[in-house]
């Protein structure tokens, strides 16, 4: 038995270290107590990132924070504490996320790749072309997976320019070569089915392309349970 004991600890620290993953998520509206210095711990529950490499090229190199309800009271914290807002400002900011919350799914997206070329996200949805013909638009399509309805792609796709400080400061995975961009889904599709439902279980941001596909980090799941931080 005392043989075998190093053996099964050694074991069940290897069941841990990969059973460790991205943290579960919240998407509901629950209320939650956040200070300035939960951010950092809120944004990296929120963000994932995964490098998409084809005969040794970095094709895209992808870091992406989900904008949910739980993020954007974070980053409403931490913004008001940086600039002394008053309660009315921050008030008035707070307002403001919530609106562009309901108007749609946003993602603050952060891209390099190996030939600045390929970093076109701004160009939008491709017209995928028959044979011979030029690819209108860019050479990436997003997609937004929730659970198994139809994927959704962008209603718009800004490229954010110049990128600041507080760009930097609040999202610190910004590095020399990325651009940055804010991809915004439909909060419904034209038929009314909900795009992002507080039911849903599985989200997935995927980027496919000619220059390969992100299959298995862009991922984010959700439990119904409150998130306390």
């Amino acid at each position: 038995m005392r043989r075998l004991l190093p053996v099964l600890l050694l074991a069940a620290c290897c069941a841990g270290a990969c059973s460790t993953g991205p943290a579960y998520v919240n998407i509901s509206r629950t209320p939650v107590q956040l200070t300035p210095g939960d951010y950092n711990r809120i944004l990296s529950r929120w963000t994932r990132e995964e490098r998409v490499v084809q005969l040794l090229d970095t094709t895209l190199d992808v870091h992406a924070t989900l904008l949910s309800w739980e993020f954007r009271w974070a980053y409403t914290v931490a913004v008001a504490r940086y600039f002394r807002l008053s309660e009315t400002d921050k008030k008035r900011l707070w307002a403001s996320q919530q609106q562009e919350l309901d108007a749609g799914v946003e993602f603050v997206v952060a891209t390099a790749s190996t030939d600045a070329a390929w970093n076109d996200l701004e160009k939008g949805t491709p017209e995928v072309p028959g044979p011979g013909r030029p690819l209108g638009r860019s050479l990436w399509r997003i997609t937004l997976h929730v659970d198994g309805a139809e994927p959704v792609t962008p209603a718009e796709i800004k490229a954010v320019e110049p990128v600041s400080k507080l760009h930097r400061d609040m999202f610190p995975y910004i590095g020399y070569f990325h651009r940055l961009f804010l991809i915004r889904f439909p909060r419904s599709t034209p038929d009314g089915r909900e795009v992002l439902p507080e039911t849903a279980r599985r989200i997935e941001l995927r980027f496919s392309g000619s220059l390969g596909t992100t299959r298995r980090h862009l991922i984010w799941k959700t439990t119904n349970m409150v998130v306390n931080p």
